[in-house]
């Protein structure tokens, strides 16, 4: 801090240039990725892998890593980068809320539907108390750095998979999944 900077009225100031100095700079962010969210999400839970089996988003944080639908055993993350998902929030043109960890399979799936179906342990996914957030994903917006793209939503599991291989995964029954709807773009760490 400078001299200038120490006196009171300097401080007010520099305070509200440093402010509209930011506001600026947040106002080019938003215009270099388009009309995507904000890229400065505060609610974010860590701790989402890839099945290198199914090609399933999971929850990685518990010893049990949850049933994958391909063999039946655990999910394997092998060299998967770990992501986060926003929370909290509402629809907007560029993202989608109601998507809920299964405390099941540990899988992420579309819960915005009357029926919930097609997890690999039950007749349909279940949402508990481990898992209270309502994920609110961000889709259908040019990849800025530290996103992926290609996530989608399987129409038969009601997952999001990665579906940026020719290999789409495997759904419950074997099948590979059925990509539908938004194209997600998910924070990576």
């Amino acid at each position: 801090m400078d001299e200038a900077d120490s006196r009171p009225d300097a401080t007010r100031r520099s305070f509200l240039l440093k402010a509209a100095g930011l506001g600026v700079a947040a106002a080019f962010a938003g215009a270099a990725v388009g009309a995507g969210p904000a890229l400065a999400e505060p609610n974010m839970h860590a701790g989402w892998r890839t099945c290198q089996k199914c090609l399933c988003l999971f929850y990685w944080g518990f010893s049990d890593s949850g049933q994958c639908p391909k063999d039946f055993g655990t999910h394997q993350s092998g060299n998967s980068p770990f992501y986060r998902l926003p929370w909290g929030g509402g629809w907007t043109p560029n993202d989608q809320p109601d998507w809920r960890c299964c405390h099941l399979c540990l899988r992420i799936f579309f819960a915005g539907y009357l029926s919930w179906a097609n997890c690999t342990l039950a007749r349909s996914h279940r949402i508990s108390s481990p898992f209270p957030f309502n994920y609110v994903l961000p889709h259908d917006f040019p990849q800025p750095p530290g996103y992926q793209a290609n996530w989608r939503y399987c129409t038969t599991c009601q997952t999001l998979f990665y579906s940026g291989h020719a290999w789409q995964g495997v759904c419950k029954y074997g099948a590979p999944h059925q990509a539908a709807g938004y194209n997600f773009v998910i924070p990576v760490n």
